[in-house]
């Protein structure tokens, strides 16, 4: 079969892929993306929450800020590399960001409901991180400072943490509520315009063409498919599976069971209610013409997802008796595990060989620091700043829709 070359081989077509893909073409390389499925993003980055995550919800897992210092770190990269894209519609403050219509992201700040438990200091203390971060970065200088490393964390004591923890435990309300700086996204204009920028700088785009196998020589790859061998100088990996596959890497799944409800008051807001028992946690997230997404944690046995589910469901009809359950579905989360076995939601880029590098996304809201930390370490160099691109059109035929568009669709007819 006729090969063809190219600078770089991108396997999978998720925001992995896809962001990978536009900061390798905007650098002037040839690129090809190859995905299995009939659309790109047809997996994961179609079945979630369209979230964006500033670090708030993290600083509640003991592992000193990291999670938390990765997500602020990404929203310095997406200033940083993404600016140029008409859609990329925040804008720096001096007191925090603002964020105007509704493109790559929405007005709509998430609530944030802390269970409130007295009688456990751990907790309390816990939630005392996450409202002083949460404030922190809210009225953060972002034309002054970055917001990543130390710039915001790095100002927060553990004296700070005791002092809020003491004044929350003399409060009597129920629910402990603090607007984050967290905001929903619209992951398929924000998908369209990173694809439509890689194709226009000439990537190509090969779906319903799986990868078979590999071979790897001194100067070169080649790459045989469902469809085709190809030859290029560089290939990476954005499939965990196959990155399980083929370099022994050790992937942990979960099952995120969600509903699609219809009934939604203009009114509601975003929000995630908290506690110490994750399997109390819920969450709802709006979209467009009175529909929303719930859901809560994701759980490592897929057994357990139905009781937990119609816990979800219970709560949710209870604050919202007008709430109208359409479809439920299980979402299937991908993350690389540590030796302990934990869930691991940040990035990791490895390179396996001279030419075979893997990378695995833990967080949507990572892709920005995902795609400049990989170009970065590929060609010891930065890359360029984004140039002004003007939003292409939303529905850009090879994304894949969302789940809960394609059930709200179902609706309508």
């Amino acid at each position: 079969m006729d090969e063809t070359d190219f600078d770089w081989i991108v396997v999978g077509g998720g925001i992995a892929g896809i962001s990978i893909a536009e900061i390798l073409s905007r650098n002037g390389n040839s690129v090809l993306v190859l995905e299995k499925n009939p659309k790109l993003a047809s997996e994961t980055t179609k079945e979630f929450h369209e979230w964006w995550h500033t670090g708030v919800l993290f600083s509640l897992v003991p592992d000193n800020f990291s999670t938390s210092r990765y997500l602020l770190g990404a929203l310095d990269d997406l200033f940083e590399y993404y600016s140029g894209f008409e859609g990329m519609n925040i804008k720096k403050l001096e007191n925090g960001i603002s964020i105007k219509n509704n493109e790559w992201f929405n007005n709509d700040a998430i609530i944030y409901k802390f269970r409130n438990l007295p009688m456990n200091p751990l907790w309390m203390y816990s939630v005392a991180k996450s409202i002083l971060l949460s404030k922190a970065i809210s009225n953060h200088d972002w034309l002054r400072r970055h917001a990543g490393g130390d710039e915001i964390i790095g100002r927060l004591t553990k004296g700070d943490f005791i002092k809020k923890m003491l004044s929350t435990l003399a409060q009597s309300r129920k629910f402990l509520t603090v607007k984050s700086p967290d905001f929903t996204i619209n992951s398929r204009k924000l998908l369209s315009d990173l694809i439509s920028a890689a194709v226009r700088n000439g990537s190509k785009i090969t779906c319903e063409n799986g990868f078979e196998k590999i071979e790897e020589f001194n100067s070169y790859v080649r790459v045989y498919t469902k469809n085709q061998n190809y030859r290029a100088k560089n290939i990476v990996f954005c499939s965990p599976d196959l990155i399980a596959r083929l370099f022994g890497a050790k992937i942990k799944y979960g099952y995120a069971p969600m509903g699609v409800y219809e009934g939604v008051s203009e009114n509601q807001s975003s929000f995630v209610q908290l506690d110490f028992n994750t399997r109390n946690c819920i969450n709802l997230l709006k979209k467009k013409d009175g529909l929303a997404l719930a859901g809560g944690i994701t759980m490592d046995k897929i057994e357990d997802v139905k009781d937990y589910f119609n816990y979800v469901h219970n709560q949710h009809v209870k604050q919202n008796p007008n709430m109208r359950l359409l479809e439920t579905y299980i979402g299937v989360k991908k993350e690389l595990i540590d030796t302990k076995n934990a869930r691991n939601y940040q990035y990791h880029i490895k390179q396996n060989s001279e030419r075979q590098w893997s990378v695995v996304l833990g967080k949507f809201s990572l892709f920005t620091s995902l795609s400049a930390e990989f170009y970065r370490r590929a060609y010891k160099k930065n890359s360029v700043i984004a140039p002004t691109f003007e939003k292409s059109v939303s529905n850009c035929n090879l994304i894949a829709p969302t789940y809960w568009a394609e059930i709200s669709h179902k609706k309508d007819l």
